[in-house]
């Protein structure tokens, strides 16, 4: 039997709370394809910025450099499908952490468009993860 409520007089300002459940309700959450396509348009900004830093990187340093904007770019791929994958975001993301600390302990000079990119990806993670 459904409750009711029949209330009169002047509410403003007064915080009503009314115990309610619901029963054979569903409720279903899917990431925003929307923000997450802007968190991976914004990403390539930043991987785009980083690309145009390791132009000036030393030869030797170059693999540590390719493999994170390799990873980087994984991500961005994953996060923009139709329907992202969390495993193969969350995989990706992984190696962007792991590489950006590669990549800054060989370049320093990377180190702020780097974190940048990690806190992006991790973004993304976390979006994905609702």
């Amino acid at each position: 039997m459904r409750d009711q409520f029949n209330l009169s007089g002047d509410f403003r300002g007064a915080l009503l709370n009314i115990h309610s459940s619901l029963e054979g309700a569903n409720q279903r959450v899917q990431p925003d394809p929307v923000a997450l396509s802007d968190l991976a348009v914004t990403l390539n900004e930043v991987l785009e910025l980083l690309r145009a830093q390791l132009r000036a990187v030393e030869p030797e340093q170059r693999e540590a450099a390719q493999e994170f904007v390799a990873a980087t770019a994984g991500v961005v791929d994953a996060a923009a499908s139709a329907k992202p994958d969390r495993t193969l975001v969350q995989a990706a993301a992984q190696k962007v952490l792991e590489g950006g600390k590669a990549l800054v302990k060989a370049s320093p000079l990377t180190a702020s468009t780097v974190k940048t990119i990690v806190e992006i990806v991790e973004k993304v993670v976390t979006f994905l993860g609702k």
